[in-house]
């Protein structure tokens, strides 16, 4: 049996592969995926790559973030951590509102996304909240840059807002 390695399928498993590493390849040049012409197994195998493609990279996001944020002394510094969080999200959001994925898969891996997001975005919450000292600060740094607004566009989707605070070698940990 032989692997043809120029379809359509192989192309998006290749870039899906990359995409779960790590990688940030454009979309552009990746054919569009019609479930029709794939067929019934074939477009669920496909659904199933992605899915999985997505879970492994939303992983290493979270667990960047994590050591992001293990290195944070103050509420700027979480807030420049949470912002670039956000933009390694970028990514993902273009997978998840891809053209090129049939409508039904690009609708799954977005409210998977923002789940996961949503759920980043409680457990962050949850843990400013904790910290006696500077809690309160904290958790305002973490509302003002909120990782689930991260799929948001326009104004006010990435907040600069910046604060200082005294170093209290204390950092927001994501449970």
């Amino acid at each position: 049996m032989r692997l043809e390695l120029d379809t359509p399928y192989a192309r998006w498993c290749v870039w899906l592969e990359r995409f779960a590493a790590g990688a940030d390849e454009p979309l552009e040049g990746l054919p569009a995926m019609d479930p029709g012409e794939l067929g019934g197994l074939t477009a669920a195998r496909f659904a199933e790559r992605c899915g999985d493609a997505l879970q492994l990279r939303l992983t290493r996001w979270h667990e960047q973030l994590g050591r992001d944020l293990d290195r944070t002394l103050t509420p700027l510094d979480v807030r420049e951590a949470l912002q670039a969080a956000r933009r390694r999200l970028t990514q993902a959001r273009a997978l998840t509102a891809s053209v090129l994925l049939f409508p039904e898969l690009r609708e799954a891996l977005s409210d998977a996304l923002e789940a996961s997001l949503k759920q980043a975005q409680e457990a962050l919450e949850e843990s400013a909240f904790a910290h006696r000292d500077d809690g309160e600060q904290l958790l305002r740094a973490v509302r003002e840059v909120r990782v689930d607004r991260a799929l948001e566009h326009g104004p006010g989707a990435a907040p600069t807002s910046q604060s200082t605070g005294a170093r209290t070698g204390r950092s927001v940990l994501l449970r």
